[in-house]
């Protein structure tokens, strides 16, 4: 039997006419799953890192970063490691043993819309920087602040 014939109807299903980059800007994200993989030529490694959007807007879309940690490429090789210490940086994990360590936190991403390295002609995102999510430390007064006698306006 036809997958036509089981009653597909198309009203149900939203329809999919490719993917459309997020626009350029700074977005807070989980990051869902970090995995480990070769390259495309076997001769490296990528750390891989997927996202997804957590609010505004554009909630639920879904961002891939990856990685070069092994390269032939010695400077594709040290983007990359400075690439994963940025995520390390901002989830706070500045040592980790394993990948999941880094999994299931927030982080801000900025999004920059660039030409497609693997599909020609089309629009694609890069993660341009990564920052940590985690609220400030209240900010503490250099100096003690000074009695009310001593105000100039004290009686």
């Amino acid at each position: 039997m036809s997958f036509l014939e089981t009653g597909f109807d198309a009203t149900k299903v939203e329809p999919n006419n490719g993917y459309v980059p997020l626009p350029d800007g700074r977005y807070l994200c989980l990051v869902e799953k970090v995995a480990e993989v070769p390259t495309k030529n076997g001769k490296g490694t990528m750390v891989v890192a997927e996202l997804v959007v957590v609010d505004g807007k554009h909630k639920g879309r879904k961002l891939t970063h990856r990685m070069n940690v092994i390269a032939e490429n010695p400077t594709a090789q040290s983007i990359g490691r400075g690439q994963l210490s940025a995520l390390c940086h901002a989830v706070n994990v500045l040592q980790p043993k394993s990948y999941f360590e880094l999994a299931n936190k927030t982080i801000y991403v900025t999004v920059k819309v660039v030409a497609s390295n693997l599909n020609a002609g089309q629009m694609d995102n890069k993660i341009a920087k990564i920052e940590s999510a985690a609220p400030s430390a209240p900010v503490q007064p250099s100096a003690p602040v000074a009695a009310a006698e001593s105000a100039p306006w004290a009686p």
